[in-house]
């Protein structure tokens, strides 16, 4: 977590800052970004029928967002 530079200088604060936003995630678990793994995709259980079922039943209640950088994507576009 990135706090400006006065609140960095102090552990005590740092420490009080971090346990009140634990306190008010409940218990949503905060992790360390840079501590992400790549996940391989489990094929049989995406082409099972009980994933295609429960699939269906939460499709239109589920978003799903990626990251990209649109100007990097447009050079590519360009040049293939």
């Amino acid at each position: 977590m990135d706090l400006p530079e006065e609140f960095n200088e102090d552990v005590h604060v740092m420490k009080q800052i971090l346990n009140n936003i634990k306190s008010a995630a409940g218990k949503l678990e905060i992790k360390n970004k840079d501590d992400r793994k790549p996940v391989s995709v489990n094929k049989r259980v995406l082409n099972s029928p009980e994933f295609k079922e429960l699939w269906e039943r939460v499709k239109f209640k589920t978003t799903i967002a990626k990251d990209f950088d649109s100007n990097r994507l447009v050079k590519e576009y360009i040049k293939e």
